[in-house]
């Protein structure tokens, strides 16, 4: 590319590798605010999960 001199030349690589950078931190801040959202779902099942007594019929419990 001789017709475009150096400086812009790294001007525009700068550019461009400084959009991909926030595009890519865009695209990880998304995901890690997803992976938590489902993570904090999955404990609020586990934690209101019946007892493995409240599953078999007959179980005598103690009032």
């Amino acid at each position: 590319m001789p017709s475009i001199d150096h400086v812009a030349m790294l001007q525009a690589y700068g550019s461009a590798f400084g959009t991909l950078l926030w595009l890519l931190t865009a695209i990880t801040a998304a995901t890690a605010v997803v992976v938590f959202l489902y993570l904090g779902k999955s404990a609020e099942k586990v934690e209101s999960a019946p007892d493995e007594t409240d599953l078999v019929p007959g179980t005598i419990t103690d009032p």
